[in-house]
């Protein structure tokens, strides 16, 4: 877990160390999401709060932190993959796609925070529509696309701790 955590691994191999920040500030940014949101229905169902929150509200600030690691290892990866680094092996179409789709969950869930404030609210409306629209692409893609990575390679470095006998 520490190793996955840490992306401990990205930085040991010459070809992946120059996108192991960039993984790790999607990772994180994209937990603190997930945690956020989580907070927010808990708060909304068993604590009755009112939304919109506002933005000193702690739920709000995590989310907001969790954007700007979303948005940093976004703009990182981005660059990287421009970068077409041949001796991290060939880029398909797909995982152009995957990329894309990431960017465009962080883009549009960042405008819709924005959107609150900056928007006329059927626009902010629009945004958040393809926000969610874009989120039920990615984990529909999740199984066929380097998402399913996290699973398949985390259980892979489970495996290789397991045969070599470390714990």
């Amino acid at each position: 877990l520490t190793d996955i955590a840490t992306h401990k691994r990205f930085g040991s191999c010459d070809v992946g160390s120059s996108r192991r920040w960039g993984h790790f500030l999607l990772m994180w940014g994209f937990i603190g999401a997930a945690i956020a949101t989580g907070l927010v229905v808990l708060g909304m169902y068993l604590l009755g709060d009112a939304l919109p929150l506002p933005l000193s509200h702690p739920f709000k600030i995590i989310g907001n932190v969790a954007a700007v690691m979303l948005v940093l290892g976004g703009v990182m990866l981005l660059l990287n993959r421009m970068e077409e680094d041949e001796r991290a092996g060939a880029t398909i179409a797909y995982d152009s796609f995957f990329l894309g789709v990431v960017l465009l969950v962080v883009v549009t869930g960042v405008l819709t925070e924005a959107g609150r404030i900056l928007f006329e609210p059927a626009m902010a409306c629009w945004i958040y529509i393809v926000h969610l629209s874009a989120v039920l692409c990615l984990f529909y893609t999740f199984p066929y696309s380097k998402f399913a990575h996290m699973v398949y390679r985390t259980l892979a470095m489970v495996h290789e701790k397991m045969v070599s006998g470390n714990k």
